[in-house]
């Protein structure tokens, strides 16, 4: 912006307008990671991966805490188990001195016909990672949200499928939209028929 700040970042790769080509080469980062993972012990497998970005400006993106600094680390813990009728996989992460943001999900098919997923959230309102890229409702960056999400798949018989799912999200923090802490959820149905080989049919219902 005009006193310096990096404000938000691009990297969609267009430099077609007058505005867009503005935006090329006015600021540079400078970044470096480490991933580490153990061998696999049947279907476990553990793995931890950290970095430390710096920018030659100033961050100053319009989030929950308002960030500002030129240095960004972050560094995180995950694993998953995988067998013939569950997976479950899990990722706790840090940066600086915010709390930990955590995820936790179960993906089951405990019937051919049937799947299900559940995932936990947690992202503190003070997890600064430029980087990160969790599963969530904010389009905005992976933090001041929480949230349960409940998927499942049925398929009744060869030519009539059912999906759904339900998310329950809070953003506990006020961010630069929503002045106050709020809540909501999202909900979808799906039946999916096949009327022939060049006939389908589909109901949706959104919330």
């Amino acid at each position: 912006n005009q006193d310096g700040f990096i404000t938000s970042l691009f990297s969609d790769g267009y430099h077609r307008t007058a505005s867009e080509l503005a935006k090329k080469d006015n600021s540079h980062e400078q970044i470096t990671g480490l991933r580490v993972q153990l061998p696999s012990l049947g279907g476990l497998r553990v793995g931890g991966t950290a970095y430390q970005a710096r920018f030659d400006k100033s961050l100053f993106l319009n989030d929950a805490t308002g960030y500002q600094n030129s240095d960004v680390a972050a560094g995180g813990l995950d694993f998953s188990y995988t067998n013939k009728l569950v997976s479950v996989f899990s990722e706790i992460a840090k940066t600086g001195t915010s709390s930990f943001a955590r995820i936790l999900g179960v993906v089951s098919e405990p019937d051919k016909r049937l799947e299900v997923a559940v995932i936990a959230r947690s992202y503190p309102k003070d997890f600064a990672n430029v980087h990160a890229f969790g599963f969530r409702e904010s389009g905005s960056l992976t933090q001041n949200e929480s949230g349960l999400y409940v998927g499942a798949k049925f398929s009744a018989t060869r030519s009539l499928r059912f999906s759904m799912y339900f998310d329950q999200f809070e953003f506990p923090w006020r961010t630069s939209s929503l002045k106050l802490p709020t809540s909501g959820n999202d909900f979808l149905l799906l039946s999916e028929i096949n009327l022939s080989r060049k006939q389908d049919l589909q109901i949706l219902y959104k919330n």
